[in-house]
C-alpha cells in the first residue's frame, strides 16, 4: 500500500510541471513517464522543476526517492497514438544511462538551450542498441548535486565495442508478462526496442524499429 502511494506521488511530481510546461504525456509504465514537448527549453525547465520537487518532497520513513531524466530532440514517427522510431530509443537510452537526480541530454537538445540553463558535456558514448555513439550532456539543477558516478550502460566511444547488441520487439496480451520478459532480456544484454499487446500495433513497431528478433504470443 505504501509503495502505491509513493508511485502515485512520483507520477504527480512529474506530471504537474510537465503539464504546466506544455508537455504531452505519451506513455506511462510503472515509474516511467514518456512526455513530448514542442520546445526544448520548456522540457529542460520541466526537468529542473521536477528534480527540485522530488528533493523537497517528504517521503515515508524519511526515505529519499530520486529519478533520472533523459532528453533528446529529433523527429519521431507518430502512429497509433504513440511515438516510434530510433529517436525515441535514443531518448530512452540516454535516460537509462543516468543516475537518480541526474538530467542527461543529447547534443541536439543541449544546443537548443539558452545560456542561463547550465549544461556540460560528459563525453561521447556508445549506448546499448544505438548504431552510433552519442555526445551526452548534463543539465545542472540549481541547488542540487552535480557530481555523479560514471554513466550506466554506456561505453566510452574511445574504447572498442565488444560486439553487436540484438534488438527485440515483444508482443503479449499480458503487460506483466511483457515487462517481466523485457527485464529478463535486458538483464542479459538484449535491447528491447518495442512492446505491443495486439497484432496491429506489433506490425507498426516492427516496421519502425526493424528488430533482429520478434517474440510474440498474441492473436494475429
Amino acid at each position: 500500500e505504501r509503495w502505491s502511494e509513493v508511485l502515485v506521488e512520483h507520477r504527480n511530481l512529474i506530471r504537474e510541471p510537465a503539464l504546466s510546461g506544455g508537455g504531452h504525456e505519451i506513455d506511462c509504465r510503472g515509474d516511467e513517464l514518456f512526455v513530448a514537448f514542442e520546445d526544448a527549453s520548456a522540457a529542460a525547465r520541466t526537468a529542473i522543476d521536477a528534480q527540485l520537487a522530488f528533493a523537497e518532497q517528504e517521503w515515508p520513513s524519511e526515505e529519499r526517492v530520486r529519478v533520472r531524466i533523459g532528453m533528446h530532440t529529433g523527429e519521431a514517427i507518430f502512429a497509433d497514438s504513440d511515438y516510434l522510431g530510433l529517436e525515441v530509443h535514443k531518448a530512452a537510452r540516454i535516460c537509462l544511462a543516468g543516475h537518480g537526480s541526474q538530467v542527461l541530454l543529447s547534443a541536439s537538445t543541449a544546443e537548443l538551450l539558452p545560456e542561463e540553463l547550465a549544461t556540460r558535456e560528459l563525453g561521447q558514448y556508445w549506448l546499448r542498441g544505438l548504431p552510433e555513439p552519442e555526445r551526452i550532456f548534463q543539465l545542472d539543477v540549481p541547488g542540487l548535486e552535480s557530481e555523479f558516478p560514471p554513466l550506466r550502460f554506456a561505453n566510452d566511444a574511445s574504447q572498442p565495442l565488444s560486439g553487436k547488441t540484438l534488438t527485440v520487439v515483444l508482443a503479449d496480451d499480458s503487460v506483466l508478462l511483457r515487462e517481466g520478459i523485457a527485464s529478463l532480456l535486458e538483464g542479459h544484454g538484449f535491447e528491447v526496442v518495442g512492446q505491443s499487446d495486439d497484432a496491429d500495433d506489433l506490425m507498426v513497431k516492427v516496421e519502425a524499429a526493424k528488430p533482429d528478433v520478434v517474440i510474440a504470443d498474441i492473436r494475429m
